[in-house]
């Protein structure tokens, strides 16, 4: 179900139900929620918001064209994208090969840190031009546990092959961001949980 909001005097959409992945975790105070649809303020423990990609910055609430996501890997010494994944991965995922005359097999995803056993004479795997698997997919806002009100930011990651989703601590995740992207991030990771006076720099938007 699609979320939503005024933003300038335009009826905008800015996600589908929690996923509000139209709109940036520091543009919510910007856009007024319409009735019916989420509050991206007063509901925004709840929610997931757009990854504030630099490259994105001259593109307005509401007319993201990107993809949305940010690729995770590392660089050796010498400037080579290194593949690693963090420890704390979810179980493994499932990716479905299936030909036009219906002949379907399930191959176990393990997001790019190794291949699946074969099976035999059944399934053969090879990599053919690795490339990253994991993707910084949202931010999430939500209470820091079950004992307390307060609210922090977490990195949501996506495998892009299997799309399995799951959570990673930011110390888990900064390494494998680059560039202005992590200083965005810093910020996210250091956020109060208060409504005023974020500790992020975002990109600067004009008021609505």
């Amino acid at each position: 179900m699609g979320e939503y909001a005024m933003y300038r005097g335009q009826r905008i959409k800015i996600g589908c139900d929690t996923e509000l992945l139209d709109l940036r975790f520091e543009d919510r105070f910007k856009v007024r929620a319409l009735a019916g649809n989420i509050n991206p303020v007063g509901d925004a423990h709840d929610c997931s918001f757009r990854v504030p990609l630099p490259d994105e910055d001259q593109q307005d609430i509401g007319e993201y064209t990107g993809r949305g996501y940010a690729l995770l890997y590392q660089c050796d010494a010498q400037g080579h994208a290194e593949y690693y994944s963090p420890e704390s991965l979810e179980p493994a995922g499932t990716v479905q090969a299936r030909t036009e005359h219906g002949v379907t097999v399930n191959i176990a995803c393990y997001h790019g840190t190794t291949l699946p056993a074969p099976g035999g004479d059944i399934v053969k795997t090879f990599w053919n031009g690795r490339a990253p698997h994991l993707a910084l997919h949202a931010i999430r806002c939500r209470y820091r546990d079950a004992n307390t009100t307060a609210l922090e930011l977490a990195p949501v990651i996506r495998c892009l092959a299997c799309r399995e989703r799951w959570y990673m601590t930011w110390d888990e995740l900064l390494p494998y961001v680059h560039g202005p992207l992590k200083q965005r991030l810093m910020g996210y990771a250091q956020w109060n949980g208060l409504d005023t006076g974020p500790t992020m720099t975002p990109a600067t938007r004009e008021e609505s």
